[in-house]
């Protein structure tokens, strides 16, 4: 088994064991078969978003846009358009629908996202593997991987509550949820755009730990979000 295989595979254990154990202590019993099934559902979302709605739109954008600056700008847009919709749609399912409340908006959001970022951890592993010179190197090789891939899993949840407090506060504001999720998802990928045009002059070995650094950060912030967005939840109106 190539050792990212293997790194992927504790990232995944980390952060579903983190997941099981905050609906074991927040979530009421009779709600944890659909949170349940809401991760499962969206476990082939990451690959699906990719390949039916990103790698048309990049094959569009890239015949479309001539300025090879532009064309990396704009393509920074192509995750928040189409993983975040890629996240909501169970909200579609009649009997998912029913059931989303504002005291369990945060638990579904959880649901969601962690299961979209399992799927992205397996399907980023598999991607980068097929390149021999990756699949040959040892797990310890791809820490950096685990760590990175555990904080973007705190990332999705946060996007996704977002969007679903706010449907769960006013279907009408659904749009409007789904705008400010889609905004800090962009927030967060823009220092990637940023590291590869090498702002600042830090070198490719130093935008690697400003990458780094900044998905600590901002997963500290969409975690702290979450938790409010959970706690503002179950508060009166």
């Amino acid at each position: 088994m190539p050792g990212l295989y293997v790194a992927a595979l504790a990232a995944a254990g980390i952060v579903l064991a983190a997941a099981v154990a905050l609906w074991l202590v927040f979530a009421k019993p009779e709600r944890r078969w659909l949170y349940a099934l809401l991760l499962a559902v969206e476990l082939p979302m990451s690959w699906a978003a990719f390949r039916y709605l990103r790698a048309p739109l990049d094959g569009w954008l890239a015949g479309a846009v001539a300025d090879r600056g532009a064309y990396a700008l704009l393509a920074m847009l192509y995750a928040p358009l189409t993983e975040e919709p890629a996240k909501l749609w169970p909200l579609l399912l009649p009997f998912v629908w029913r059931r989303l409340g504002r005291d369990n908006a945060a638990g579904i959001a959880l649901a969601l996202g962690i299961g979209f970022g399992l799927g992205e951890i397996g399907f980023l592993a598999e991607q980068v593997a097929r390149a021999p010179a990756i699949a040959a190197l040892p797990p310890e090789a791809f820490a950096g991987f685990v760590f990175e891939r555990v904080l973007v899993c705190v990332w999705h949840p946060a996007f996704v509550a977002v969007t679903v407090a706010a449907a769960a506060r006013r279907p009408a504001l659904l749009p409007a949820g789904l705008l400010g999720a889609m905004a800090l998802h962009f927030v967060g990928n823009f220092p990637i755009y940023l590291a590869a045009r090498d702002a600042f002059g830090l070198g490719r070995a130093g935008w690697q730990q400003a990458l780094l650094a900044w998905t600590l950060i901002y997963a500290v912030l969409m975690g702290l979000l979450l938790a409010w967005l959970a706690w503002r939840g179950r508060q009166p109106r």
